[in-house]
């Protein structure tokens, strides 16, 4: 092979990586980064309360060894006095999360919202969601 003709493909390879890049970049740009809270050992969420505008994304990860669920459902009897919605907001929850499992949950109203671990909420597993215009 001809040494321009190498120079060349090494200069088209460079242009196509650099495309790419910027293809990546302007795609990760029009989505929000996810916003993350770990279930961690001692039955409890890591953060125990977290801010987040509206549209975001918060995703939920088990760190833990114990089985977990989220419950942000004021009907759900697991929930107990744990649970508060924004007026207008829908309940929802993740079912079970086992360890290194992980739920999200994108957040359209904002508000405060209360949610528990379905499984600890005897033992005060709770966190809040604060999610701002």
């Amino acid at each position: 092979m001809s040494r321009i003709k190498r120079k060349f493909e090494a200069q088209v390879e460079g242009v196509f990586l650099a495309l790419v890049g910027a293809f990546v970049l302007i795609a990760c740009a029009d989505r929000p980064e996810p916003h993350a809270v770990s279930m961690v050992e001692g039955k409890r969420f890591a953060p125990a309360a977290i801010t987040v505008p509206v549209g975001a994304t918060v995703v939920w990860h088990n760190r833990s060894p114990d089985r977990h669920t989220l419950v942000a459902d004021p009907a759900d009897a697991r929930a107990g006095r744990g649970v508060r919605l924004p007026a207008g907001a829908p309940a929802w929850g993740s079912g079970e999360l086992f360890h290194d499992e992980r739920w999200a949950h994108t957040f359209t109203a904002p508000g405060v919202y209360l949610y528990v671990c379905g499984v600890h909420a005897g033992e005060e597993m709770i966190a809040t969601v604060v999610v701002e215009e």
